[in-house]
């Protein structure tokens, strides 16, 4: 297993418009097309061959971690003409696995979505948008930066974990900051951005208090904060925050979440996805 293999298959990654590749002893290659995962020609992986895929995996990445050490470890990075991937390292019955997915996916429109263009006025006021719904939360995030990047002159940074879609400047301009490569945590990537005069903050998961501390405390600087969070419908979006404070603190936190909340966009299972402009109920999250 050498470099120019890892390349190899990395390049059959992004001409096959599979969606991921996972490696793991003692099967082949496995490419991830329409749902499933097919066999490559490749020879099948030993302990000593996925070690050296590793090895060579973070000197593209240019990454520098004791292989030995790790147990669970993401990153991203760019492959010059092929396009950008997200890696992820860990161990299973004690050897390395690792599953790389392509990140260069097209951002949805909102026709995509089910969404009309009044969705824009998102963008008229600073403040809190929570999305919520199901696993195309990412989605909907990206199409509404997207969306800002058309016709909006300002400077967006966005924080996520992993990275999911790829943005170019267009009359804004974007930042993209991956957890764990370009920023520590979630939480401190929010905050940088704040002290970085950013117009729009993308968080792209709200899972501890950190990181609803900083997004809440980002709206009251007056920035527009777009943050996912796992409610399964609008009801229980800005709840979902709660969920994250001691009970002693609820009064407080409630009170913040009413001043900055402008809007939740639910991406639903099926059906078109809704923007609610009124304030849901924030009765705290089970």
């Amino acid at each position: 297993m050498t470099q120019d293999d890892v390349v190899t298959l990395l390049r059959e990654l992004s001409a096959s418009g599979a969606r991921e590749l996972q490696l793991k002893v003692p099967a082949r290659p496995l490419l991830r097309e329409g749902g499933r995962l097919l066999p490559t020609q490749h020879a099948a992986m030993t302990p000593e061959a996925m070690h050296r895929f590793a090895t060579h995996l973070l000197t593209i990445a240019r990454i520098e971690i004791p292989l030995g050490q790790v147990r669970h470890r993401e990153f991203s990075f760019g492959v010059h003409k092929l396009g950008r991937f997200h890696a992820t390292i860990y161990r299973q019955r004690g050897t390395l696995a690792i599953s790389i997915a392509k990140l260069a996916l097209p951002i949805p429109t909102l026709e995509d979505l089910g969404l009309d263009t009044s969705i824009e006025s998102v963008f008229d006021q600073n403040g809190l948008v929570l999305i919520c719904g199901t696993r195309e939360r990412a989605a909907a995030m990206a199409c509404l930066i997207d969306r800002y990047n058309a016709a909006h002159r300002g400077l967006v940074i966005v924080v996520e974990d992993p990275m999911t879609y790829l943005h170019r400047d267009g009359t804004a301009i974007i930042a993209q900051r991956d957890v764990g490569t370009d920023v520590d945590n979630m939480a401190a990537g929010v905050c940088g951005a704040v002290r970085q005069g950013a117009d729009v903050i993308a968080a792209g998961h709200v899972k501890d208090r950190a990181t609803a501390e900083s997004v809440l405390r980002a709206a009251e600087e007056e920035c527009l904060v777009l943050a996912c969070v796992s409610a399964p419908d609008a009801s229980l979006a800005a709840s979902w925050l709660l969920r994250h404070y001691d009970s002693d603190r609820d009064m407080d936190v409630k009170a913040r979440v009413k001043r900055v909340l402008r809007g939740v966009l639910c991406v639903p299972e099926e059906g078109a996805a809704r923007y609610v402009t009124r304030r849901p109920s924030l009765r705290k999250a089970s």
